[in-house]
């Protein structure tokens, strides 16, 4: 690959990530003189994976043991081919042992029982128990059950009574290996939300009843017989459509994110595990900063002239007003109205649409009508284009009305624009893959690379190959035989047996068994080239920040009252001059110009900044004493707030925004460079900007720019490059360079190389309506 890039000098962080490094214990004394293991086994004739059995069991349990308890499904003890389902209950040493009895399956008999040695419990299974055992703990915001974890997040809202919580999975690492002296397991957070349970109220449901713990509340997994005395009582709740939202990182409460709920847990489990001879640590990782390319870009303007095809519902208002729109957004395209997407120009079209997708489905407004959406590309699969919606009204919040009776866009519209940036850029790829590179060039073209992706669409699983050769795009879809052919043949003569490597990767994967049973991969993502065979693994690891560091700048900056004098800025003059070089002189300097007692005038301009910057802190400094006299201790939220924000602003000569408001950014910046009041979503304390990766192949795709004051929705996941052949001539940076475009994601980098977006458009786009146009024929 050949590939214009800016060097950078490289950077390093460490940090600690969410994979729990769990030793073997050596023995299991600690555990043995505090608790008993208690066994029981489930009737065979009851499924584990049948929701009403699982339930039923796991309350029956909760109304009569009230100790640690873990379910597990592939208990082994009676023999490998003698599989139970069993749940294991930690007693305390001194505790009497109880019957356990399934009620409403067979109520005159107790569960099969006996105690058995920890050593018996695969390490994953243990851990797990130890770590219900840390969750029942009395007045924390941790709770338990029907074998989940939760820590409580965050109430829903003011007027709500819905609960955010977090539940907390160990997930172990498909490389374990039972002997192995250490074993690693990836804490996966999961937002759950909490809402009243409303009658009927179902058996084998788990509720919950709702208590106070501080600020903050805690959901405790309620009884049969407790659950008719409790109103109201709890359970999960899902919103059809919609996920249940934590921030990873939220700024305005931290301790509400996934990412510092989760540390806490680590933090707190770890020390936990230590009480019981368990020693376990979080995996640290050293990144790199990976050098990028400025050049890494599209330029939409290539596509010159593009049409506009009106594919509305109802078309109240005219064409050739959004013709007109486009225009003004996009002065240096043309766009051109179209009677027959058929004569479509080689820059593709704009198909106007005024109702989404879900709003023919069954719940939706327009249910019963057809889509006109799917007919025109299946008619036209070979022609470059991209949908938009330009009706804007909400169908969850219309009140009365017709759903189609909609405004028209504004040209100040900036939420249209960005929709308009994505839809120019996806389109510009779609011409790239059906008229050629030559024409409609892409960065960072390679030579003999080859990507293939395995995904799910519209129910089937496809995998398509794509490569680069004469200007063109190549796909190809491997589920047709008289295609993937050629594929192979190609493959073979880079060097490369696709079933050998592919083979190798199921087995580091964990999907081929002992007993040479082979579970294929529903999903991937696979590089192949010359003597190279390279899979991308999605580790299930996240990275955390440095907690403490920030919960530190928090307090400094809200919560810590310093005496006025700690906030004195004159007499620092030669350490901000040392960090202001180019723009300062030094203060001894300014005093053999004459420059402090104002005998000469400065005769520079970098002369004339540092007199007028010196004179501001010293108007600053005596501003503190006015302050001290009413005020003798401020945190810096309090000095820099209100009217006195207002006169630090003008002292500094600090400009007002358009709604007549003052930042404290300058004065922050000042303080800044002297390691003062450092802000909370810094470089130094998050690695959340920049592409990265570590001596193991690992990478994080992190931002382009830096964190926002909404803080971070999604966390950054930790992926891998699995070289299954290669990996002496592998060059990772090179492939990393192509995740940082900023045309497909916008203005935000691709979780993995760009091309495999191109085969995701060509899918379905193209291949899908292709194949059912073949199939109707």
């Amino acid at each position: 690959m050949t590939i214009q890039t800016t060097q950078a000098h490289p950077k390093q962080h460490t940090a600690k990530t969410t994979t729990l490094v769990i030793e073997r214990p050596q023995n299991y004394a600690l555990l043995e003189e505090r608790f008993r293991l208690v066994r029981y086994l489930i009737p065979k004739a009851l499924r584990p994976q049948n929701a009403a059995d699982f339930g039923r069991v796991h309350n029956a349990i909760r109304d009569q043991i009230n100790f640690p308890y873990r379910s597990f499904q592939h208990d082994t003890l009676d023999g490998v081919l003698n599989k139970q389902w069993a749940v294991y209950v930690l007693y305390p040493r001194e505790a009497e042992v109880s019957e356990l009895v399934l009620t409403w399956y067979q109520p005159d008999t107790p569960l099969p029982r006996r105690e058995i040695a920890f050593s018996d419990l695969p390490l994953h299974v243990l851990l797990k128990l130890l770590q219900f055992r840390f969750f029942r703990g009395d007045k924390t915001n941790r709770f338990v059950g029907q074998d989940k974890c939760y820590v409580y997040a965050r109430p829903g809202g003011r007027d709500s009574d819905f609960h955010y919580c977090v539940e907390i999975e160990l997930s172990g690492a498909p490389a374990n290996r039972e002997d192995a002296p250490t074993q690693e397991f990836r804490v996966i957070p999961h937002a759950r939300c909490f809402g009243k349970a409303t009658p009927p109220l179902r058996p084998g449901t788990p509720f919950f009843g709702k208590r106070a713990v501080g600020s903050r509340f805690v959901l405790l997994h309620l009884t049969t017989a407790a659950v008719e005395q409790e109103s109201p009582v709890y359970s999960l709740v899902t919103f059809p459509g919609k996920r249940a939202q934590i921030k990873y990182h939220d700024l305005r409460d931290v301790n509400a994110g996934r990412g510092k709920i989760v540390f806490d847990f680590t933090q707190q489990f770890i020390a936990n595990l230590r009480e019981v001879g368990i020693v376990a640590h979080l995996r640290e990782r050293v990144f790199t900063l990976a050098p990028l390319s400025k050049t890494a870009d599209i330029a939409v303007q290539q596509l010159t002239e593009v049409g506009i095809y009106d594919n509305r519902l109802k078309r109240t208002h005219s064409l050739g007003a959004y013709l007109d729109l486009f225009q003004g957004m996009y002065p240096a395209l043309r766009f051109a109205a179209l009677d027959d997407i058929a004569s479509a120009p080689q820059g593709g079209v704009i198909v106007l649409l005024d109702a989404a997708a879900e709003d023919f489905e069954e719940d939706g407004l327009l249910f019963g009508q057809d889509d006109p959406y799917p007919p025109l590309y299946r008619e036209h699969p070979n022609i470059p284009k991209q949908s938009i919606n330009v009706n804007t009204n909400d169908p969850n919040a219309l009140e009365g009305g017709d759903y189609l009776d909609y405004s028209m866009l504004l040209l100040s519209d900036k939420d249209f624009k960005r929709s308009v940036d994505v839809v120019l850029s996806e389109l510009y790829l779609k011409c790239a893959i059906i008229h050629g590179i030559a024409r409609f060039p892409l960065p960072f073209i390679p030579d003999e690379l080859a990507f293939v992706r395995r995904r799910y669409f519209d129910g089937d699983t496809i995998t398509t190959a794509l490569w680069f050769a004469e200007q063109q795009l190549h796909f190809i879809d491997l589920g047709d035989p008289a295609q993937s052919e050629p594929f192979y043949e190609m493959v073979e003569r880079w060097g490369v047996d696709w079933d050998e490597q592919y083979e190798k990767l199921l087995a580091e994967r964990k999907r081929i068994s002992e007993q040479g049973q082979v579970k294929d991969l529903s999903e991937f993502d696979i590089i192949v080239g010359r003597d190279l065979f390279v899979a991308i693994e999605d580790l299930k690891e996240r990275i955390f920040y440095d907690y403490n560091a920030i919960e530190q700048r928090h307090q400094e900056q809200y919560s810590t009252a310093y005496p006025i004098k700690h906030f004195q800025l004159a007499p620092h003059y030669e350490r901000l001059q040392q960090e202001r070089s180019t723009t300062l002189l030094p203060l001894g300097q300014m005093a053999q110009q004459g420059l402090l007692d104002g005998s000469k005038k400065p005769t520079t301009r970098k002369a004339l900044d540092s007199q007028a910057f010196y004179r501001q802190l010293l108007a600053y400094d005596a501003f503190l004493e006015e302050v001290a006299m009413t005020h003798p201790m401020l945190s810096y939220q309090e000095l820099t707030s209100g009217e006195w924000r207002e006169r630090i602003a003008r002292i500094f000569d600090s400009k007002a925004t358009s709604k007549g408001k003052y930042h404290r950014k300058l004065i922050t910046g000042i303080y800044n460079d002297l390691g003062m009041f450092l802000p909370e979503r810094g470089e130094n304390v998050q690695l959340y900007q920049g592409i990265w990766y570590d001596d193991t192949d690992a990478f994080l795709v992190g931002s382009p720019t830096s964190m926002n004051l909404q803080g971070q929705a999604r966390a950054h996941l930790v992926r891998r490059f699995q070289i299954m052949q290669g990996s002496s001539h592998f060059d990772k940076e090179e492939l990393l360079k192509t995740m940082g475009v900023l045309f497909v994601r916008h203005k935000q980098y691709t979780v993995s190389p760009y091309y495999f977006h191109l085969i995701d458009l060509y899918v379905e786009n193209v291949l899908r309506y292709v194949s059912s146009g073949e199939e109707d024929s």
